[in-house]
């Protein structure tokens, strides 16, 4: 395996010895060494997005100088066959727990980062989301979006999403008057003429007291979908939406097809043109419980139709398969991040990788690291783009120094194109 980590103006790229059953060489990127004054762990790779050459990654536990675990994100550019560390953004108003980079969504030159522990002056854990934009060489933040009525505990930018010129942001812990505590709740924005502005509070068509409503969300075109894992006795549902510029609608409740209480289905949330993903991480298998799934729906044009359900071809008990999953261009990813790797106990994580269209899907892949430590939780977070597939390991450790859980990310070689040609599937 390739370590890359940043030092300034060079990389330094150690080799070591690996054993996976994937790609062909697997590269983890770590986080730059700690500035001075600040301590491990960072959960570096807690949150993970890719779009073009851009590759975002969440440390939400970092320190800054003088305030502890504000949280980070680092952003990589994809530049003559590799992955260059641009820059590290951080909030303007930096606050000791804010939970920065807890969540990250990319689209061209806008990166969305949640911050749901941010207190705010509304009380501990109201939370926020901070908008950056690229300015020719620069990312400059540009907003700091707030839930209107914000509250203690409503973690607003638990999950975030974008599209172009749209974002949806999941507040799943927002007590809705009438209907009770941690009822959750989704907020659209859209960018008009360079300005973001909220559009429209989403509800659950059936919402409900302790459901937390937003706690996964994702975003394609004027399409909104967002997730419910402990709605209907934690059984799960997902809760779509269109939009236009002023407003939005409600067009369908889905649920698997299959579903029994505790399944967590709405966990995890992907979108890509008219395909959705969704995990059910808590699923069980006649062979092992609470091993997980993914569902695979399309939009019709009217109405989102289940196509497929995805499952580990060998599955463990409590992996949590359908934790996080990435959808592009008929490629499906989905992790396990509490995945049991190499024969020893324990958490070490996978991730598994689908290729498919309707109703036809097949494995492809099992993506794993062979000199994974335990509690790596490599899959907690994963991303899809052109250039490889990408999985967070928030809980590894240093390589070079051995500081507990400051975290990775796994980058697993090869252009998604290959696979197109003929690649058999392994285990």
């Amino acid at each position: 395996m390739r370590i890359l980590r940043h030092h300034g103006p060079a990389l330094m790229l150690a080799v070591l010895s690996f054993h996976a059953q994937a790609f062909d060489v697997p590269e983890r990127i770590v986080a730059p060494a700690p500035e001075v004054g600040t301590v491990a762990p960072n959960a570096f790779g807690a949150a993970i997005a890719a779009s073009g050459p851009w590759l975002a990654i969440g440390a939400p536990q970092e320190d800054l100088p003088g305030v502890v675990d504000a949280g980070v994100v680092y952003l990589y550019q994809w530049v003559d066959g590799t992955y260059l560390e641009r820059v590290r953004l951080g909030a303007a108003d930096a606050a000791s727990g804010d939970g920065f980079g807890s969540a990250v969504a990319i689209s061209g030159d806008t990166v969305v980062i949640g911050a749901p522990t941010d207190n705010l002056n509304a009380g501990s854990g109201a939370g926020s989301v901070y908008v950056f934009e690229r300015n020719d060489a620069n990312w400059d933040q540009r907003i700091k979006l707030t839930q209107p009525g914000a509250a203690t505990a409503d973690l607003f930018g638990s999950a975030v999403a974008i599209s172009g010129d749209a974002i949806v942001v999941g507040s799943p812990g927002d007590d809705i008057t009438g209907l009770g505590a941690d009822v959750g709740s989704a907020h659209l924005f859209q960018r008009v003429g360079g300005v973001w502005t909220h559009t429209a509070r989403l509800l659950a068509s059936d919402a409900g007291s302790l459901v937390r409503f937003g706690q996964a969300t994702a975003i394609s075109g004027n399409l909104v979908v967002v997730g419910s894992r402990q709605a209907d006795a934690s059984a799960g549902a997902v809760y779509a939406y269109s939009f236009n510029s002023s407003s939005a609608q409600f067009e369908q409740r889905l649920v698997a097809d299959d579903r029994q209480p505790g399944d967590e289905f709405g966990s995890a949330l992907a979108m890509d043109g008219n395909q959705l993903l969704i995990g059910a991480r808590s699923r069980d298998t006649a062979q092992a419980q609470d091993s997980g799934a993914a569902y695979v729906f399309a939009w019709s044009g009217t109405q989102w139709l289940q196509q497929a359900r995805l499952e580990s071809p060998a599955p463990q008990a409590g992996e949590r398969f359908g934790y996080a999953v990435a959808l592009l261009d008929g490629f499906a990813l989905v992790g396990a991040p509490y995945a049991q790797v190499g024969g020893t106990c324990c958490e070490q994580g996978r991730a598994r990788l689908f290729l498919g269209s309707t109703s036809a899907w097949r494995h492809l892949r099992l993506l794993s690291i062979g000199d994974a430590a335990p509690f790596d939780t490599t899959a907690f977070s994963v991303a899809l783009a052109q250039t490889g597939v990408f999985a967070g390991a928030p809980g590894s450790n240093d390589p070079v120094s051995g500081t507990d859980a400051t975290g990775s990310a796994v980058r697993f070689e090869r252009s998604l194109s290959l696979f197109k040609d003929g690649f058999e599937p392994n285990p």
